[in-house]
């Protein structure tokens, strides 16, 4: 079968250099769509031409520094913008005229929400299907847990804990992505705490949510400045479950009658396992291969993520107009 031919704007970390063609992992577009049985990387390209010319000879395809002369020169099915969030509007506005099938943003889809509400309408109406990398949506295991949890296999939802760092916006929003994908829509959020460790316009913040699915959310801000940090844990009536390490590693707790203390339960500890994530950019590609070809629908949408920056920079206005303590 044919290959759909991808390009990359924007050669950063997440675009090609987190990890190699031999590597094991799959963390980076250009490993995603080198690795894909249906995706051939044809070039990539960044306005810093020693960034454009490391990642060709990496990843062995024709790399440019100007957007025009890649189109002019390439026929391309599927681009990735990875390039910083400040120029994700421009970009995304500039490729409409080159009309690919589809396009793949990194989060945050723009840098205010104004602008991203105007990036999905404006992509909808060209019919142009816009995806976005949330990448827990594309792990495997996060898929399973959701499905547990839509069918009550372990019973209600009793809580869940969010610990992270490096700013709401930044790295908080696939906190927020990741309770919508789980636990449905927002209720209520109220940020209670919070500290700069990332950027002066974009606190890390602990706050309260509830969703539908799960009443009771805590997000806990943690020091990007100390170590960097993505745990979290979901509690339901029958089982707790524990995501560690990024979400690279879980367990499942199990309840049981107590061992000691007769007539009360307790949760028997199980064994680390690796979760799916360290694949899932190559789930996200295979996602966009798939609803190509009208085999699946989009896991995660330019309104996805529109929808957690809202959240996101609703917890900054009332986390800046409230009387919560900052630490600096």
């Amino acid at each position: 079968m044919d290959s759909y031919r991808a390009a990359i704007i924007g050669c950063g970390r997440i675009g090609a250099f987190f990890d190699a063609p031999a590597s094991d992992s799959v963390l980076t577009h250009a490993r995603a769509y080198t690795t894909h049985p249906r995706t051939h990387l044809c070039a990539v390209m960044d306005t810093d031409g020693e960034k454009a010319a490391s990642a060709g000879r990496i990843w062995g395809c024709a790399y440019y520094t100007d957007i025009d002369d890649l189109f002019h020169h390439e026929k391309l099915d599927i681009v990735s913008v990875c390039t910083p969030t400040v120029n994700h509007y421009s970009i995304l506005i500039d490729l409409v005229r080159f009309r690919p099938q589809a396009v793949i943003a990194e989060k945050p889809l723009t840098d205010k929400t104004d602008l991203s509400q105007e990036i999905v309408n404006l992509y909808a109406s060209k019919g142009i299907p816009l995806f976005v990398n949330y990448p827990r949506r594309y792990d495997p295991v996060l898929q399973r847990v959701r499905y547990d949890i839509l069918n009550k296999k372990f019973g209600a939802v009793l809580y869940a804990v969010i610990i992270y760092t490096k700013g709401i916006l930044h790295n908080g929003s696939h906190a927020v992505d990741l309770c919508h994908f789980l636990f449905g829509d927002l209720h209520k959020s109220i940020a209670l705490w919070g500290r700069y460790d990332y950027s002066a316009e974009d606190p890390t913040i602990s706050a309260s949510l509830s969703f539908d699915r799960c009443p009771n959310v805590i997000f806990i801000a943690a020091d990007e400045r100390c170590y960097s940090i993505f745990d979290f844990e979901i509690a339901c009536e029958m089982r707790k479950i524990r995501f560690e390490n990024f979400g690279f590693e879980y367990r499942e707790d199990v309840v049981r009658d107590d061992p000691t203390f007769s007539e009360y339960h307790d949760l028997k500890k199980t064994r680390y396992r690796r979760t799916g994530l360290h694949k899932a950019m190559l789930g996200l590609v295979d996602n966009v291969v798939k609803y190509l070809e009208r085999d699946d629908q989009i896991l995660c949408s330019g309104a996805d993520a529109h929808l957690a920056q809202i959240v996101c920079e609703n917890l900054i206005k009332t986390y800046n107009g409230s009387h919560a303590r900052v630490i600096d």
